[in-house]
């Protein structure tokens, strides 16, 4: 009788005993409501995008009959802020002045050739440039006076941050790269993917 009573407790027990471990486990470990997985602002369906091999070899095809060297292939919303892919081309023995982009952020993916660039230091007479729809506002001069000197060749990856001074001053043979471009501000316009070169140069008014 007395084990039957027992186990007939405990049987009544064991829902409420479950129920009060359910409790004390961490709010982690609970399934949550879903307007707790979310969070408010956050753009959860942004669509991937892709920039094919081919197209870039046909961005760079089109930039060499028309003698372009920097052409924005695409810029896209990120979530808070937008990034974009560039092709820049730049032909043997090219020397660039020295710019700084006020507001984005490059990282370089050298696809073939190789080159020397100063990267940092402090401009001599700097000038403001004009708006580059592709790096937004910044600056550029004739002179650098510092910096490091890096040697990039195929394959290499090179971060430039934003407000940082680089140019080119040799290049061994033709030297094609792919610029990642970070805008955090939105100071460049959006623009869908395009293989296109246009006519005019890739300067005009800052968007709204």
């Amino acid at each position: 009788m007395k084990l039957g009573l027992t186990l007939g407790a405990v049987v009544v027990a064991l829902p409420l005993m479950i129920a009060m471990a359910l409790a004390q486990q961490p709010a982690a470990n609970r399934q949550q409501d879903s307007k707790d997985l979310y969070m408010p602002g956050v753009n959860y369906k942004l669509p991937g995008v892709l920039v094919t091999a081919a197209q870039i070899d046909t961005m760079k095809k089109n930039m060499l009959a028309k003698k372009a060297t920097d052409v924005p292939i695409n810029m896209v919303e990120m979530g808070g802020h937008q990034a974009g892919l560039s092709l820049v081309v730049r032909q043997k023995g090219e020397v660039s002045d020295p710019v700084i982009h006020d507001l984005v952020s490059e990282v370089y993916h050298v696809l073939e050739g190789s080159g020397t660039m100063v990267i940092g230091g402090e401009l001599v007479n700097p000038t403001r440039r004009p708006f580059s729809r592709g790096n937004g506002p910044g600056l550029s001069a004739k002179e650098v006076r510092g910096g490091q000197t890096f040697k990039i060749s195929k394959g290499d990856v090179l971060l430039v941050p934003a407000g940082t001074s680089h140019r080119f001053i040799s290049t061994d043979d033709i030297v094609v790269y792919t610029v990642t471009r970070f805008d955090p501000t939105k100071a460049t316009p959006l623009q869908s993917t395009s293989t296109t070169v246009p006519d005019t140069p890739i300067t005009g008014t800052p968007p709204r």
